[in-house]
């Protein structure tokens, strides 16, 4: 069976974007530097990503405005919003994320990346065996968590296992 994997950026304090949302600290690496913290070696497992509308909104619209990048994928954002006409191999549904998670799993094929913020990524069709977060050395100083916090839950910390 298909696993679900969580592969996402995250800042050296633990978020996945500013307080405003921004994820200008991305872009804060050494422009020298050739590597790609393992993302090719990652992208290979995969076949399908899923990833939340607000994620998807921020890629079309300021990380990758001129190409999707995750070409050759299948794409499902999740999203209770009118959705823009979809292009290529990327699908817009209501679904909740266990029931496409569930769907997607039935059907042949490589690892499912999630990919995004709290809204995808929140509790339900959670990661099975593989996790990875590309640690960035700038803090975000607060904003959006990998996960979505619940009232009395313990903070999570800067690290998903097996970092």
């Amino acid at each position: 069976m298909r696993r679900i994997v969580l592969y996402i950026a995250m800042s050296l304090d633990g978020y996945l974007a500013d307080p405003a949302g921004g994820v200008d600290w991305l872009t804060g690496q050494d422009p020298s530097w050739e590597g790609d913290g393992g993302y090719s070696d990652f992208v290979r497992t995969v076949d399908t990503v899923i990833l939340g509308r607000r994620t998807y909104d921020q890629i079309t619209t300021q990380l990758s405005p001129s190409a999707w990048p995750y070409e050759g994928l299948s794409a499902w954002v999740l999203t209770h919003r009118d959705a823009p006409e979809p292009e290529g191999d990327i699908h817009f549904t209501d679904l909740s994320l266990d029931r496409l998670a569930a769907r997607l799993r039935a059907l042949p094929g490589r690892d499912i990346w999630l990919c995004g913020g709290p809204g995808a990524s929140g509790p339900g069709a959670g990661p099975d065996q593989r996790t990875a977060a590309d640690h960035h050395p700038h803090p975000a100083g607060g904003g959006d968590p990998p996960v979505p916090r619940t009232e009395g839950a313990e903070a999570f910390g800067a690290c998903l296992p097996p970092c």
